[in-house]
């Protein structure tokens, strides 16, 4: 049985996933293109932070 962090960092990951996935589908959307460039490298940044920190939830999952 999961103690109640691991089972928040559980749900965090989940959360984390769900939203990356939210964003990433944005990015290839019409309506993406038609923000600023600016604003555009911002997303994909985040994206790409929330991929990371995605990585590092899944390798403290695993040593549960």
């Amino acid at each position: 049985m999961q103690e109640a962090w691991q089972t928040r960092v559980v749900q965090e990951h989940a959360d984390l996933e769900e939203k990356a996935s939210t964003l990433y589908g944005f990015c290839a959307s019409k309506q993406f293109e038609s923000l600023d460039p600016k604003v555009q490298r911002l997303l994909k940044q985040q994206y790409y932070t929330m991929m990371v920190y995605a990585g590092i939830l899944e390798q403290r999952i695993e040593l549960f």
